[in-house]
């Protein structure tokens, strides 16, 4: 049904099916195939060029709205909704006079203004009176949340979600599966005002949280997480969870827990979140959790309760139930892990270790080869710790080879066990034990050593 109110150029091209509403304008070199609706006050091709330039092609079954403005140098995929009052492909010397590309199934909602010289894949979605500049590169079922403006240049990868007035600046670069909330800011003049642009890179998974602004040239790490409000002056390791103003490293992120009575990691997001995606890429997403699981527990005994986080487990060690142990420990062939033990990030534990029951190791501690450790032994780190006031960096604990710690032993902050030492049951040790020195008490002092008998 074609209205006999609207103009149409004879040197226009329509195809079967085609409704074309009233006071409709479509010039010369537009191309309508099969199934295309055009509402009131829609004008299809607009602007000037070199009649090579003069094409905009308006794939099957797609609906233009009331009033929306389709300039030249525009192809838009198949079952392609745009709304009314948009402005589609609208022309800048920037664009160097390349095409407006977007992909099939797409939704781009009333108000939005879309620049030339753009190519966005299948399923792009828009809210409201979302603006994006010349020469950026989106893929599949990028989301953009109303008000958002995407200034030019930028590469923005599959399945991205900005949230409404997300501003993106020019020259950055957006990995694939990236949540970007409410106000967020990823700038790029770090002189501003120059002429000297240095775009934010956001990688894989990455989730950067509403009202964080992301400096010029910052690396946000995969997987990474930028609490709200933050202000992210330094890059970010890949996993980690930062906040704060500047933003600061709390931890991996992994250590989240989501907010209900499961007790699992919040953190990857994949491992629990999968609305909105199709459901192949949740099956893969499935198939690496159990595939890292293979990895993880692979020559590896791990109870049903044990909490692995760690990829980095040697052949042969056993896990037992309730123990936890954090993404970033190491921990070394042979090792018996006992029951309800505690490791921390930053821990190295050589080959053939025992941690008995009741352990809790915190960052810093090294534990060498062939180490026993006792039922409740106690490790520190800070020698004055405060709640929520962390050091620079935490003191470290070196336990070295075939040393034993005997059980409810307390070791301080800053001390080497020698090789071959024995710590009594009870002790709380302040200061550096010798090799093969047998100690205990409170304060711990030396008793005798291996092999030899001291007369007190």
């Amino acid at each position: 049904m074609v209205s006999k109110l609207s103009v149409i150029s004879d040197r226009a091209t329509i195809g079967k099916n085609v409704i074309i509403h009233p006071y409709v304008i479509i010039e010369e070199g537009v191309c309508l195939q099969d199934g295309v609706e055009v509402c009131s006050g829609a004008v299809l091709g607009k602007g000037t060029g070199r009649s090579e330039e003069k094409k905009v092609v308006i794939g099957t079954n797609s609906r233009i709205g009331s009033h929306t403005t389709i300039y030249y140098g525009v192809d838009i995929g198949p079952d392609t909704t745009i709304d009314g009052y948009c402005e589609i492909g609208y022309p800048t010397e920037l664009a160097e006079s390349q095409p407006l590309i977007i992909g099939p199934g797409s939704l781009i909602r009333s108000h939005s203004i879309l620049y030339a010289g753009s190519k966005f894949g299948p399923r792009l979605v828009t809210g409201h009176r979302v603006t994006v500049r010349e020469n950026t590169c989106a893929g599949e079922n990028f989301q953009i949340g109303t008000l958002c403006d995407i200034q030019g240049n930028c590469f923005i990868g599959d399945y991205v979600r900005c949230h409404s007035n997300v501003h993106i600046g020019e020259k950055s670069r957006i990995g694939s599966f990236v949540w970007l909330f409410p106000y967020v800011v990823l700038t790029n003049d770090p002189t501003p005002t120059s002429d000297t642009l240095i775009g934010s890179v956001i990688g894989d998974y990455a989730i950067v949280a509403t009202m964080s602004v992301i400096l010029p040239g910052v690396i946000v790490g995969p997987h990474s997480h930028v609490g709200a409000h933050s202000l992210v002056t330094q890059n970010v390791p890949e996993g980690m969870i930062v906040g704060g103003v500047p933003a600061r490293i709390f931890g991996p992120s992994s250590d989240t827990k989501l907010q209900d009575v499961s007790g699992r990691p919040a953190y990857p997001w994949t491992g629990h979140f999968h609305r909105g995606y199709a459901d192949e890429i949740t099956r893969q997403w499935a198939q690496n959790d159990q595939q890292n699981s293979i990895e993880h527990s692979e020559g590896v005994m791990l109870h049903d309760l044990a909490l692995l986080e760690s990829q980095n487990i040697g052949f042969g060690t056993r896990i037992w139930a309730h123990a936890h142990i954090l993404p970033g420990a190491r921990i070394g062939k042979g090792c018996n892990i006992c029951d309800q033990t505690f490791i921390e990030n930053d821990v190295v534990i050589g080959d053939r270790v025992t941690v008995k029951s009741g352990v809790h190791i915190w960052d810093g501690v090294r534990i060498e080869d062939d180490v026993f450790i006792g039922p409740g032994v106690t490790f520190t780190n800070d020698l004055f710790p405060r709640s929520r006031q962390y050091p620079e960096k935490f003191m470290t604990i070196q336990i070295c080879r075939r040393a034993s710690i005997g059980a409810n032993a307390t070791l301080l902050p800053g001390i080497t066990i020698g090789e071959n030492a024995m710590v009594g049951a009870g002790a709380v040790v302040t200061k550096d034990v010798p090799p093969n020195a047998v100690v205990y008490g409170n304060p711990a002092r030396i008793h005798r050593y291996i092999g030899k008998i001291d007369v007190e």
